[in-house]
């Protein structure tokens, strides 16, 4: 992660020596590159391993509590309702705008579309997942399977008018196909900082609930024998992993195989226990899409591509190998 740290400062548009680096962590070099390294790559990088954590982080409690390895965040309706909010906001927002008042475009700019489409889509996902929840709740509890089929269909739906909503719009809507497709550019300036307060908080909870997850692992029955209250725990787990989803999904749009790859991985090496996958999935989350924000701001000439591909390109060959090997059918 330190390497990859480093090498995300160097390299980019224009590349940075070590020797230029560290002088300007220690206050030398010219405002420009000063500008570059701290104010436009140290906070973009930090995002990349935000958004990483908190996917990997919400596949694994996800995973835990719904006991399928195939679960990952965005099956929870998170994406699809982002995606609605944040279409939303850039569909209606100029109509609504022109019609209360001239000049609507210099009134978008100065609003931040970028900040009210954040805040949309994490409405929006946040919605979506309470409204999975509600609807498979049943008899004092929800419905793994229930919440798992509802989520398919509830993305589906969303998506759909998705669809509906760029084609009305008679637009492209650039900006909505890189919410699709993913990218650490669309979020606002400083988001970063909101989103690491998320994480460290939903973080320690969730290592602080390592063990009880542990025991529901081995079935509700033995853990509600040892004092678990199963009920709580579960609906607290849920939340924790729908306020990481829709927090990391606000800040880079929709992100693939990261919440899904990552925690089936250090499950197939580590071990099932909680204690230790919570600590190294968050990391590794965070590293692998350090490295994916490497390869998409620099593997094109001019431009990037955004980071839902390369995560989408590396992942689904990886997770084809590992469940191609004995250990991965476990």
């Amino acid at each position: 992660m330190i390497i990859l740290a480093v090498v995300s400062l160097m390299v980019g548009s224009r590349f940075y020596s070590l020797p230029v680096l560290i002088e300007t962590f220690n206050g030398g070099g010219d405002d420009g590159t000063r500008t570059i390294i701290w104010s436009l790559r140290f906070p973009r990088m930090i995002m990349a391993f935000e958004v990483g954590a908190a996917l990997a982080l919400a596949g694994l409690a996800l995973q835990a509590l719904l006991k399928n390895p195939l679960v990952e965040p965005y099956l929870i309706g998170a994406s699809s309702g982002a995606a609605f909010g944040a279409t939303a906001v850039l569909v209606f927002l100029p109509i609504l705008l022109g019609v209360f008042a001239a000049g609507s475009e210099s009134q978008i700019a100065s609003m931040g579309t970028r900040t009210l489409m954040s805040i949309a889509a994490f409405l929006g996902a946040l919605a979506a997942i309470s409204f999975l929840y509600i609807s498979s709740y049943k008899k004092g509890d929800f419905s793994t399977k229930r919440l798992i089929l509802m989520g398919v269909v509830l993305g589906a739906f969303l998506s759909s008018f998705v669809a509906l909503m760029i084609i009305a719009s008679g637009e492209s809507l650039r900006q909505v196909i890189w919410w699709l497709m993913g990218s650490l550019e669309i979020g606002p300036r400083g988001g970063w900082v909101i989103l690491g307060f998320v994480l460290i908080i939903v973080w320690i909870y969730l290592f602080a609930r390592s063990y009880k997850l542990n025991l529901l692992s081995q079935g509700e029955e033995t853990a509600l024998g040892l004092g678990v209250r199963i009920k709580s725990l579960k609906r607290e787990i849920l939340i924790a992993a729908a306020i990481l989803t829709a927090a990391a999904v606000s800040m880079s749009g929709v992100i693939g195989f990261v919440g899904l790859i990552v925690p089936h991985f250090f499950r197939m090496v580590h071990g099932p226990d909680n204690r230790v996958l919570i600590p190294i999935t968050g990391l590794g989350g965070g590293l692998l899409l350090m490295a994916a924000d490497l390869v998409a701001q620099n593997v094109l000439p001019v431009g990037e591509l955004p980071i839902g591909i390369i995560t989408t390109i590396l992942g689904a060959p990886f997770f084809w190998l590992v469940l191609r090997t004995p250990a991965g059918e476990r």
